[in-house]
Protein backbone atom coordinates (compact mmCIF):
# COMPACT_ATOMS: atom_id res chain seq x y z
CA UNK A 1 0.00 0.00 0.00
CA UNK A 2 1.06 3.58 -0.68
CA UNK A 3 1.02 4.78 2.99
CA UNK A 4 3.35 1.95 4.00
CA UNK A 5 6.03 3.45 1.76
CA UNK A 6 6.54 5.89 4.62
CA UNK A 7 8.30 3.09 6.50
CA UNK A 8 11.08 2.86 3.91
CA UNK A 9 14.37 4.69 4.35
CA UNK A 10 15.57 6.45 7.49
CA UNK A 11 12.71 7.58 9.72
CA UNK A 12 14.25 8.81 12.97
CA UNK A 13 12.23 11.60 14.60
CA UNK A 14 15.14 14.04 14.49
CA UNK A 15 15.35 13.64 10.71
CA UNK A 16 11.83 15.04 10.41
CA UNK A 17 12.63 18.03 12.59
CA UNK A 18 15.87 18.71 10.73
CA UNK A 19 14.04 18.22 7.42
CA UNK A 20 11.43 20.82 8.32
CA UNK A 21 14.22 23.22 9.26
CA UNK A 22 16.11 22.61 5.98
CA UNK A 23 12.96 23.12 3.90
CA UNK A 24 12.18 26.29 5.85
CA UNK A 25 15.70 27.62 5.21
CA UNK A 26 15.35 26.78 1.50
CA UNK A 27 12.08 28.69 1.35
CA UNK A 28 13.71 31.58 3.19
CA UNK A 29 16.54 31.64 0.63
CA UNK A 30 13.92 32.11 -2.08
CA UNK A 31 12.47 35.05 -0.16
CA UNK A 32 15.91 36.59 0.33
CA UNK A 33 16.59 36.30 -3.40
CA UNK A 34 13.29 38.01 -4.22
CA UNK A 35 13.84 40.78 -1.67
CA UNK A 36 17.38 41.28 -2.97
CA UNK A 37 16.17 41.66 -6.56
CA UNK A 38 13.53 44.17 -5.50
CA UNK A 39 16.08 46.19 -3.48
CA UNK A 40 18.62 46.10 -6.34
CA UNK A 41 15.90 47.25 -8.74
CA UNK A 42 15.13 50.26 -6.51
CA UNK A 43 16.97 53.58 -6.55
CA UNK A 44 18.18 53.09 -2.99
CA UNK A 45 18.20 50.48 -0.25
CA UNK A 46 15.67 52.42 1.85
CA UNK A 47 13.35 52.87 -1.14
CA UNK A 48 13.46 49.11 -1.77
CA UNK A 49 12.71 48.32 1.87
CA UNK A 50 9.81 50.78 1.87
CA UNK A 51 8.45 49.26 -1.35
CA UNK A 52 8.62 45.79 0.22
CA UNK A 53 6.81 46.99 3.37
CA UNK A 54 4.10 48.61 1.28
CA UNK A 55 3.77 45.45 -0.83
CA UNK A 56 3.46 43.25 2.27
CA UNK A 57 0.59 45.41 3.51
CA UNK A 58 -1.25 45.99 0.24
CA UNK A 59 -0.22 43.00 -1.92
CA UNK A 60 -0.12 45.47 -4.84
CA UNK A 61 2.52 44.29 -7.32
CA UNK A 62 2.75 47.78 -8.79
CA UNK A 63 4.45 49.29 -5.71
CA UNK A 64 7.57 47.24 -6.41
CA UNK A 65 8.26 49.11 -9.64
CA UNK A 66 8.66 45.89 -11.63
CA UNK A 67 6.46 44.16 -14.23
CA UNK A 68 3.65 42.27 -12.49
CA UNK A 69 4.47 38.99 -14.24
CA UNK A 70 8.09 39.21 -13.06
CA UNK A 71 6.95 39.83 -9.48
CA UNK A 72 4.64 36.82 -9.77
CA UNK A 73 7.55 34.65 -10.96
CA UNK A 74 9.72 35.90 -8.09
CA UNK A 75 7.03 35.07 -5.53
CA UNK A 76 6.48 31.57 -6.93
CA UNK A 77 10.24 31.00 -7.08
CA UNK A 78 10.22 30.72 -3.28
CA UNK A 79 8.55 27.35 -3.79
CA UNK A 80 11.18 26.28 -6.32
CA UNK A 81 13.78 26.79 -3.59
CA UNK A 82 11.58 24.96 -1.10
CA UNK A 83 11.01 21.98 -3.40
CA UNK A 84 14.77 21.85 -3.97
CA UNK A 85 15.25 21.70 -0.20
CA UNK A 86 12.58 19.02 0.06
CA UNK A 87 14.30 16.98 -2.64
CA UNK A 88 17.59 17.26 -0.72
CA UNK A 89 15.90 16.19 2.53
CA UNK A 90 14.18 13.18 0.98
CA UNK A 91 17.23 11.95 -0.95
CA UNK A 92 19.99 12.56 1.59
CA UNK A 93 18.44 12.85 5.03
CA UNK A 94 15.72 10.19 4.66
CA UNK A 95 17.49 8.08 1.98
CA UNK A 96 14.26 7.66 0.01
CA UNK A 97 13.42 7.67 -3.65
CA UNK A 98 11.79 11.04 -4.43
CA UNK A 99 9.43 9.55 -7.02
CA UNK A 100 7.89 7.36 -4.31
CA UNK A 101 6.48 10.51 -2.73
CA UNK A 102 4.39 10.99 -5.86
CA UNK A 103 3.52 7.43 -6.85
CA UNK A 104 4.27 3.89 -5.68
CA UNK A 105 5.01 3.00 -9.31
CA UNK A 106 8.39 3.41 -10.99
CA UNK A 107 7.11 6.17 -13.30
CA UNK A 108 4.62 9.02 -12.97
CA UNK A 109 1.34 8.40 -14.81
CA UNK A 110 0.91 11.75 -16.56
CA UNK A 111 -2.50 10.78 -17.93
CA UNK A 112 -3.84 10.86 -14.35
CA UNK A 113 -2.29 14.29 -13.79
CA UNK A 114 -3.85 15.62 -17.00
CA UNK A 115 -7.20 14.09 -16.09
CA UNK A 116 -7.07 15.70 -12.62
CA UNK A 117 -6.07 19.05 -14.12
CA UNK A 118 -8.92 18.97 -16.64
CA UNK A 119 -11.44 17.83 -14.02
CA UNK A 120 -10.54 20.67 -11.65
CA UNK A 121 -10.46 23.12 -14.56
CA UNK A 122 -14.04 22.16 -15.46
CA UNK A 123 -15.20 22.37 -11.83
CA UNK A 124 -13.51 25.77 -11.41
CA UNK A 125 -14.98 27.14 -14.63
CA UNK A 126 -18.45 25.92 -13.66
CA UNK A 127 -18.25 27.45 -10.17
CA UNK A 128 -16.85 30.70 -11.59
CA UNK A 129 -19.75 30.86 -14.07
CA UNK A 130 -22.23 30.30 -11.23
CA UNK A 131 -20.53 33.02 -9.19
CA UNK A 132 -20.52 35.41 -12.14
CA UNK A 133 -24.21 34.82 -12.82
CA UNK A 134 -25.12 35.37 -9.18
CA UNK A 135 -22.96 38.48 -8.67
CA UNK A 136 -21.79 40.02 -12.00
CA UNK A 137 -20.99 43.46 -10.54
CA UNK A 138 -17.97 41.95 -8.74
CA UNK A 139 -16.30 41.22 -12.09
CA UNK A 140 -14.32 43.62 -14.25
CA UNK A 141 -13.16 42.47 -17.66
CA UNK A 142 -9.86 43.85 -18.91
CA UNK A 143 -8.71 41.99 -21.98
CA UNK A 144 -5.12 42.63 -22.99
CA UNK A 145 -3.66 39.71 -24.89
CA UNK A 146 -0.10 40.99 -24.46
CA UNK A 147 -0.30 40.55 -20.67
CA UNK A 148 -2.74 37.64 -20.57
CA UNK A 149 -0.74 35.15 -22.65
CA UNK A 150 2.49 35.55 -20.67
CA UNK A 151 0.48 35.14 -17.46
CA UNK A 152 -1.05 31.90 -18.76
CA UNK A 153 2.38 30.53 -19.67
CA UNK A 154 3.83 31.58 -16.30
CA UNK A 155 0.88 30.03 -14.48
CA UNK A 156 1.15 26.74 -16.34
CA UNK A 157 4.88 26.50 -15.61
CA UNK A 158 5.27 27.97 -12.12
CA UNK A 159 2.00 27.27 -10.26
CA UNK A 160 2.51 23.48 -10.49
CA UNK A 161 5.80 24.03 -8.63
CA UNK A 162 3.92 25.70 -5.78
CA UNK A 163 1.11 23.17 -5.60
CA UNK A 164 3.50 20.24 -5.95
CA UNK A 165 5.63 21.51 -3.08
CA UNK A 166 2.62 22.00 -0.83
CA UNK A 167 1.27 18.52 -1.55
CA UNK A 168 4.61 16.76 -1.39
CA UNK A 169 5.56 18.46 1.86
CA UNK A 170 2.27 18.03 3.69
CA UNK A 171 0.85 14.82 2.23
CA UNK A 172 3.80 13.21 0.52
CA UNK A 173 6.24 13.23 3.37
CA UNK A 174 5.08 14.41 6.75
CA UNK A 175 1.53 13.03 6.87
CA UNK A 176 2.41 9.71 5.29
CA UNK A 177 5.73 9.43 7.06
CA UNK A 178 4.11 9.73 10.46
CA UNK A 179 2.49 6.34 9.84
CA UNK A 180 5.79 4.91 11.04
CA UNK A 181 5.30 6.59 14.41
CA UNK A 182 1.81 5.30 15.09
CA UNK A 183 1.24 1.93 16.68
CA UNK A 184 -2.43 1.44 15.72
CA UNK A 185 -4.44 1.75 12.53
CA UNK A 186 -6.94 4.16 14.13
CA UNK A 187 -5.20 7.23 12.71
CA UNK A 188 -6.22 8.17 9.14
CA UNK A 189 -2.57 8.79 8.17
Amino acid sequence: MFPELGNLGKNDWWRYLLGIFIVFISYLLGQIMTYGIVILNSDSYNEGINALRTFEESMDFGVLGMPKNLVFILLISWFAFAIGGLYFVVKTLHAKDFIKMITPKSKVDYSKIIFGFLLWLMISLFLEAVNYNSDPENYTFRWDLSTFLPLVVISLIFLPIQTSFEELFSEGIYSREFTGFQKTNGCPY
